[in-house]
């Protein structure tokens, strides 16, 4: 700046300047450069502080922008990554499905409709080329009304289909006393939302059933049927159509905060966790018991029993068909074959004890092969030889009998020669 300065003094045809002496120029100069320099770069000062402050307060505005969007994304992002999480563990969702996503009306199908939206527009799918429809059935229960499920549906873009059958009344009707009507009602709507996603086109059927749920049906099963079984997350039923659960690996407490911050609109059923008299159903019971369990260590007993339903282990159960299933000696639980190894737990000396002896079992069985063949091969040629010799003492018959048929044909013509008369021989000759 100082040497653009002295070129314009320099080129500039000031008279104080000019008609002075040389010193006294310089003097002039140096005495009225200061000033001009300050003069100069103070508006250029000015121009760039307030460059800074509009930019700064411009990155203010744009990162309050981005906390908001933020703030808004972070409370679906989790349930997004464990949906993701589930699609990927079991396939839930491949390239080409049409799936079929039943929404009651409650809070959990509501969730599972609006993540799926969401898993869709975010593309957080390796593939894009995937679609999903809602299908509500209206059970014509007293005072139901799906319009607002409907009209949230539709002004969040989603394809929507009402179905309506008086399952209501079937289900009043035939529960005997006592007994709970959450089977039968699940059966009669499972039927019929087979049925109608056979008439969409969808392959696949996405219902709303979460963790919590897993849960209730595994410990009902367990004290009620006395079997080992839960909710699987995806699996193929009898028509053919695959039915997936994708918020298996979500709860049911995220669930309910996630549909209340958003205003999901909950339509109420009289049937779900009542009895015909009014007191708690059998699964209402359950969700009693896992609040008890959740008092209980860490408090992770929920997520650690959704872990242990992917952790079996048939070495440390009664099932012996499972065991030999999986390759593993029906009583003991000792590994027989090779695609048992993954599921052969035990202590580590007691699986490679375990491993040894399976190794020495098949050292000897492959010995006891083998010495059993080299046996038989023997056989075989003991058999060999013995027919080697049979044919040549038949060959050697054969040749005697040959040859003792031409002794005897020769002694019959000697003797009818010697036999014939005298004139008959001069005849002859």
């Amino acid at each position: 700046a100082g040497a653009g300065v002295l070129d314009s003094v320099k080129r500039a045809r000031c008279s104080s300047i000019a008609c002075a002496p040389p010193p006294m120029t310089l003097v002039l100069v140096y005495l009225w450069l200061p000033a001009f320099a300050a003069g100069f770069a103070q508006p250029h000062v000015h121009r760039l502080q307030g460059s800074a402050h509009r930019v700064s307060f411009q990155r203010v505005q744009h990162r309050a922008c981005l906390s908001a969007a933020r703030a808004e994304a972070d409370d679906e992002w989790p349930l997004l990554r464990d949906v993701r999480r589930a699609v990927h563990d079991y396939a839930l969702i491949q390239p080409g499905d049409r799936i079929a996503v039943a929404v009651s009306g409650g809070k959990d199908s509501s969730t599972l409709a609006f993540l799926l939206k969401r898993l869709k527009e975010r593309r957080l799918l390796p593939f894009d080329d995937w679609s999903f429809t809602t299908v509500h059935l209206d059970q014509v229960q007293p005072g139901h009304d799906a319009q607002s499920l409907e009209a949230w549906l539709e002004g969040e873009g989603i394809d929507f289909h009402l179905l309506r059958e008086d399952t209501y009344s079937v289900v009043t009707e035939k529960t005997r006393p006592g007994a709970s009507y959450c089977s039968l009602c699940s059966r009669l709507r499972r039927g019929i939302l087979y049925t109608a996603a056979a008439e969409l086109k969808s392959n696949r059927l996405a219902l709303g059933h979460h963790r919590d749920d897993a849960l209730e049906t595994l410990l009902l099963n367990m004290v009620h049927q006395g079997q080992l079984k839960a909710l699987p997350a995806r699996y193929r039923a009898r028509r053919g159509i695959d039915v997936i659960r994708p918020l298996m690996y979500i709860g049911e407490k995220q669930i309910a905060e996630f549909a209340s911050s958003r205003g999901f609109p909950i339509l109420p059923c009289n049937l779900c966790g009542s009895q015909p008299d009014g007191t708690p159903g059998q699964r209402q019971q359950m969700k009693l018991l896992l609040s008890a369990l959740d008092g209980l260590g860490d408090g992770k007993a929920r997520a650690n029993m959704l872990t242990a339903l992917a952790d079996v282990r048939p070495t440390h159960l009664l099932d012996r068909d499972l065991r030999e299933a999986c390759g593993l000696d029906r009583a003991s639980g000792a590994l027989r074959y090779e695609r048992g190894r993954a599921v052969a737990h035990g202590e580590p000396n007691e699986a490679a004890a375990e491993e040894a002896t399976a190794e020495e079992e098949a050292a000897a069985e492959r010995r006891r092969l083998l010495a059993q063949l080299d046996r038989q091969k023997k056989e075989i040629t003991l058999l060999g030889s013995e027919l080697g010799r049979a044919r040549r003492e038949a060959d050697r018959s054969r040749r005697k009998l040959q040859q003792a048929d031409g002794q005897a044909k020769t002694a019959h013509r000697r003797s009818a020669a010697a036999t014939r008369p005298a004139a008959s021989r001069e005849v002859s000759r």
